[in-house]
């Protein structure tokens, strides 16, 4: 029996104002964005994996055409607005961070799916060499057919690299690129 899809409207609240949905963290302190490993100042530290993971989630759960905002409450005795800026310019840079280390990937897997097609196109030259060799021993015609079936290996890697993974990269890539437009709110309980 197929589960019935839940929709992103019933989940997540919507700012009456601006008509954005609302990405919610309730958060103890300022620190809990970071993750607490990384011994860097607020603008250059980690984002919190699980903070990271719960931004995803969201964002993907929120189609493209809609308007989020990401609403931080925290308890009314820890404001401070200097901390709130530097979180702010913390998660801006993380974003930034993220979307650059995306871009890079993207173009190592360009570069690696052509590197791929280039050895699958030199196999497959070398196996139509091999065979035009006639009268060859046994040993000589399962070599060639080793470099045939390595040649199609290679080329369903670069097919793969170019299609699967760099489309998913791409989407990651915008994931990214669409939180880091987002404004972000502090509230207090």
């Amino acid at each position: 029996m197929k589960k019935p899809k839940i929709s992103y409207k019933k989940i997540y609240s919507c700012n009456p104002a601006t008509g954005a949905y609302l990405i919610e963290v309730s958060l103890d302190k300022y620190e809990d964005l970071f993750n607490e490993w990384d011994p860097a100042p607020f603008k250059r530290r980690d984002m919190d994996p699980d903070l990271h993971n719960f931004l995803e989630t969201c964002e993907s759960d929120i189609p493209d055409h809609e308007a989020i905002e990401i609403h931080f409450v925290l308890p009314a005795a820890v404001e401070n607005t200097l901390k709130e800026e530097n979180a702010r310019t913390g998660l801006s840079n993380y974003f930034a961070y993220e979307m650059a280390s995306l871009h890079g990937d993207l173009r190592n897997e360009i570069k690696r799916s052509g590197m791929y097609l280039l050895i699958a196109i030199g196999l497959l030259f070398l196996a139509t060499l091999l065979g035009r060799v006639t009268q060859a021993p046994f040993g000589f015609s399962v070599l060639k057919e080793g470099i045939t079936i390595g040649a199609w290996v290679f080329t369903w890697e670069a097919i793969s690299s170019f299609f699967f993974r760099r489309f998913k990269m791409i989407r990651h890539k915008k994931q990214w690129a669409r939180l880091s437009r987002c404004p972000v709110y502090f509230q207090k309980k």
